[in-house]
């Protein structure tokens, strides 16, 4: 049996859970990989079984966004930031301060080339108060669509189908109160949520020297 679509990891739900007895209707197995869903994109810090956000390439993707005002609308799907830089000649890095240092130094400055953003809510705001229209270039972490339809996929339900396997598991002994397949599920999601960025990191950093550095850019 294939894990690379819904289709197939409902069916391997459903199998377990009538196996164990606590057989769920196959429309509820939905609600499973949706909440799998979220805990893959957002970790989870349950004492019991926590587990990191996943953050890996194949999540990464790049927007233009115009400075047309000073805050602006963060990208679709956005979860958090790699890099910002203002197109043009010279190309122009931004700085990311967090909101209090950002508002301590910009707050009531006067207009100019953008130098900073900061993150707040659902925005992006450059710093100092853009005196003209800049295209801000940036690469970002982006939300995977959530698969519906049996035939639907993304690209960790293809490569590691565990993760979404393991997660809606351990979403569906939450709701069934099953301790037992909570010790066994928690751990196994965990594991392959941290084997899968490990994975990535290694790829993306080898063969480069070790230096200690904030690969996002946010606090």
């Amino acid at each position: 049996m294939a894990l690379d679509t819904v289709g197939g990891i409902k069916t391997a739900i459903d199998d377990f859970l009538s196996r164990q007895g606590d057989f769920t209707p196959a429309y509820k197995t939905e609600y499973f990989i949706t909440l799998a869903h979220g805990r893959i994109h957002y970790g989870s810090d349950d004492p019991r079984f926590p587990s990191e956000p996943v953050r890996i390439r194949c999540m990464e993707t790049t927007a233009d966004v115009l400075t047309t005002a000073q805050a602006v609308a963060l990208p679709t799907g956005y979860l958090a930031m790699r890099r910002v830089y203002l197109d043009g000649a010279p190309v122009r890095p931004l700085n990311f301060l967090p909101p209090m240092d950002f508002w301590a130094k910009y707050v009531g400055s006067s207009n100019g080339q953008p130098s900073a953003y900061t993150i707040e809510g659902s925005n992006i705001v450059f710093g100092p108060s853009p005196d003209s229209t800049y295209t801000a270039k940036v690469l970002y972490w982006k939300a995977l669509t959530l698969p519906a339809a049996d035939a639907d996929t993304n690209w960790i339900m293809q490569n590691v189908p565990g993760v979404y396997l393991y997660g809606s598991l351990l979403e569906a002994a939450l709701v069934i109160q099953d301790d037992e397949q909570l010790a066994k599920f928690g751990p196994l999601f965990a594991g392959a949520v941290g084997g899968l960025i490990k994975s990535d990191k290694r790829d993306r950093f080898s063969g480069a020297p070790l230096v200690m550095r904030n690969d996002s850019g946010n606090p």
